[in-house]
């Protein structure tokens, strides 16, 4: 079990080591860093499952997971969780929905397994806006979920991960159901909480229409977000894209050329100073199936390019890793077994990548 209180357990300097070792120089007051680009994977499981099935340890990732990662190149790791999970009522105490501390347990122990080994942990709240309040999901800024239990929330988590800045905060994945203004006062107000209560811990700040970097500025989320401000100038877009025909990642083939599909956002980030992006998820296939021949080409390109945008490009974390995808799942990165044969396809093109 990991102690509920991470202050006590490591101090303020040993992660500055580590944030030197990631080649990050950070000014602790002000927050602001200057670093190499981040580049990693989504290590899912923690979010899988039926809800009444909370409880199953074997969902989140090991030791063995992140040492994999960790030994391919790997500086950052998303983790996607689920909210139920760690908080069983709004506004309640961070539990398991049975009552035990288990869920909470579990995930003090990946990212402290991720943070030792000196990468990164975005923690991503993966429930698209909505939660589980005893029944059916219900949207937040709704009578039974309102939008202040998303900053309860994260001013909870963020109480037990404070005092390590490679812990990040990941506030909502691909919210659905929103106008843009009213998901960015949400988000506002959950950050303008935080700051408040002096936790300025990196914040991920995603938009609607699944975060779209193609559709950054047509669904709104440009002009939403245009004065969005962090007082400790630590919060960076969250930023997500697929590159099938029709952007959603549903397809095994790719589009010639989808890079472009990244300029929307770059263009709206450019005209402000400090604005900066962080592309949460992304894919292109298998590359060893006969129809997505061009995936391994656009994956390289796409890796390409955001390594020579990294004066808007923060880092990247590509879709599709955990051991509990189905073995035919056409963004699953990992192979069927143990060591290098683990790594599949996408993995192994991306190797020099990661390095």
């Amino acid at each position: 079990m990991i102690s509920k209180n991470l202050i006590n357990r490591r101090s303020f300097l040993n992660y500055a080591l580590a944030l030197g070792a990631l080649g990050i120089t950070r000014d602790v007051a002000s927050g602001q860093s200057l670093e190499r680009q981040l580049r990693g994977v989504n290590l899912s499981g923690a979010e899988f499952g039926k809800l009444s099935g909370v409880g199953y340890r074997q969902l989140y990732p090991t030791r063995t997971d992140v040492e994999f990662y960790r030994a391919l190149g790997c500086t950052v790791i998303r983790l996607p969780i689920r909210w139920e999970r760690l908080q069983s009522r709004p506004f309640g105490s961070l539990s398991s929905s049975d009552g035990s501390f288990r869920d909470l347990d579990w995930l003090e122990e990946i990212v402290t397994l991720i943070t030792d080994a000196g990468m990164v942990c975005v923690i991503d709240l993966h429930n698209f806006g909505k939660r589980s309040v005893g029944g059916p999901a219900v949207r937040l800024g709704t009578a039974d979920l309102p939008a202040e239990a998303l900053a309860d929330f994260w001013l909870k988590v963020g109480g037990l991960f404070r005092n390590n800045p490679l812990v990040w905060f990941g506030l909502m994945n691909e919210p659905e159901g929103y106008q843009a203004t009213e998901w960015s006062g949400i988000v506002q107000s959950t950050v303008n909480s935080l700051r408040h209560a002096h936790i300025g811990n990196v914040v991920l700040l995603p938009g609607i229409k699944w975060s779209s970097a193609a559709l950054w500025i047509k669904s709104g989320n440009g002009k939403a977000f245009e004065n969005f401000n962090d007082e400790a100038e630590n919060s960076i877009f969250e930023v997500h894209q697929y590159f099938d025909p029709d952007g959603s990642g549903t397809r095994s083939t790719c589009v010639r050329d989808g890079v472009r599909r990244l300029a929307a956002f770059e263009r709206w980030a450019e005209v402000k100073e400090g604005r900066r992006g962080f592309l949460a998820e992304f894919g292109l296939g298998r590359t060893d199936l006969p129809e997505s021949g061009e995936c391994g080409e656009e994956l390289d390109k796409v890796v390409e390019h955001l390594h020579q945008h990294s004066q808007i490009w923060r880092g990247w974390t590509l879709w599709g890793g955990g051991r509990h995808w189905p073995p035919k799942y056409h963004l699953r990165l990992e192979g069927p077994c143990c060591g290098t044969e683990r790594e599949g396809v996408v993995l192994r093109a991306l190797r020099d990548r990661f390095r």
